[in-house]
């Protein structure tokens, strides 16, 4: 505001910028929000018959932006298996998932989500073919602001490390488990695991 010479492409690449950080604070409130609700018991799920073939195909949608923008491409291979669930908190984990296997994918890579029956239970896999991540990081992932460090693989990751606490909490409400394989230089493959119908 000061600066009487600023040209208008100036302060459109300022105002941008203020924008991506104002978002980037939006995201850190509403996800912080949504862990401590769902760590009290404040966020009340609404269980219902849910198809976990549509809610990933609502996830992948909202995604898909991202994706284009970074020139990766999103495999899908799912089924119309059934779950009692929060369909609300169910496709927010999922699009943390795809989110973040977008994210830590190099421009031009895939990523793969899929569905699948195994006896009791509904599995959801997310792979993508990121940096993948070391046998150090794995066991605190899903803990609450840890973020693994990445500045050896040149891909820089803008985050808080609440999305896979998140995910973390949403599944255990539901009786189910999350869990995450991965190699350096290989990529990750995230498993959930939810009661089936």
């Amino acid at each position: 505001l000061r600066e009487k010479k600023i040209s208008g492409a100036e302060a459109r690449n300022i105002l941008e910028e203020n924008l991506e950080d104002i978002g980037s604070l939006e995201l850190l409130s509403e996800r912080l929000l949504h862990l401590s609700q769902y760590q009290k018991g404040e966020k009340v799920l609404a269980y219902e018959r849910i198809n976990l073939g549509k809610s990933i195909n609502v996830s992948y949608k909202k995604i898909l932006p991202l994706a284009r923008k970074k020139n990766i491409e999103i495999n899908i291979e799912v089924q119309d298996n059934y779950i009692e669930a929060d369909r609300v908190s169910i496709e927010e984990i999922i699009l943390i998932l795809l989110d973040n296997a977008v994210k830590y994918t190099p421009d031009g890579g895939t990523v793969s989500v899929s569905s699948q029956i195994d006896g009791r239970n509904a599995i959801i896999k997310v792979i993508d073919s990121g940096p993948g991540i070391g046998p150090r990081d794995i066991p605190r992932i899903f803990d609450r602001f840890y973020r693994v460090d990445h500045s050896r693989s040149k891909i820089k990751v803008s985050g808080f490390g609440l999305g896979l606490p998140i995910v973390k909490r949403v599944v255990e409400l539901h009786h189910g488990s999350v869990s995450v394989s991965s190699k350096i230089g290989s990529g990750s493959t995230f498993t959930v695991r939810l009661p089936a119908v």
